[in-house]
């Protein structure tokens, strides 16, 4: 007898058969859900918010003449904000937040930055950037008076919760830790304001 014609090779057959048909239509049904998850999250991750920002003291060329050479260097707190999202991003405002938590509660104070709440609000699409610049040569003693009517207290661990915050349109709020030095130098002029 030919071993095409027998009958126990044949329901062999069929079985295998048919549990190949089950595992690709399991299969085809667990790359269908991969899809749909990937489709979801590439959805979500588009629409999210995403700015990366930085605060830090900088000079600034007031005019031609101080880019070479010749003329003064003016000095200031320099905010800058980046749209690393893929979604347009308004801001609204630029502010302040500084304190902690205090057993179950927060205790923090806040404030806007009124130089930077002149430009606003700023649209920003993906990649483009915005600067908030507050001069000290027309705020001589922005930093002795920013440390005593806000800060107030100026020992290291409360300056160290001084957080730049820019608030969108959106409801998002990103806060933003400043540079190190400008935080010592807040410091500074805190306690040499006797605040």
């Amino acid at each position: 007898m030919s071993i095409w014609f027998d009958p126990e090779i044949q329901v062999l057959t069929d079985w295998t058969m048919q549990i190949l048909t089950l595992l690709g239509t399991w299969l085809s049904g667990l790359g269908t859900l991969a899809a749909a998850f990937i489709a979801l999250w590439l959805g979500l991750r588009g629409s999210r918010v995403k700015l990366r920002a930085f605060a830090d003291l900088r000079l600034v060329a007031a005019d031609l003449r101080s880019v070479v050479g010749t003329g003064e260097l003016e000095r200031g707190l320099y905010i800058q904000v980046t749209n690393g999202g893929e979604r347009p991003v308004t801001i609204i405002s630029v502010g302040w937040c500084v304190g902690w938590r205090v057993s179950k509660r927060w205790n923090r104070r806040f404030a806007i930055n009124p130089t930077a709440l002149n430009q606003c609000p700023k649209t920003l699409s993906h990649g483009e950037s915005a600067s908030f610049y507050t001069s000290f040569s027309e705020q001589p003693d922005w930093m002795r008076n920013f440390s005593a009517a806000f800060i107030k207290n100026t020992t290291r661990r409360h300056v160290k919760t001084l957080r730049v915050q820019i608030h969108t349109s959106v409801g998002h709020t990103e806060n933003v830790i400043p540079a190190e030095s400008f935080l010592k130098e807040l410091e500074e002029a805190g306690k040499s304001g006797d605040c």
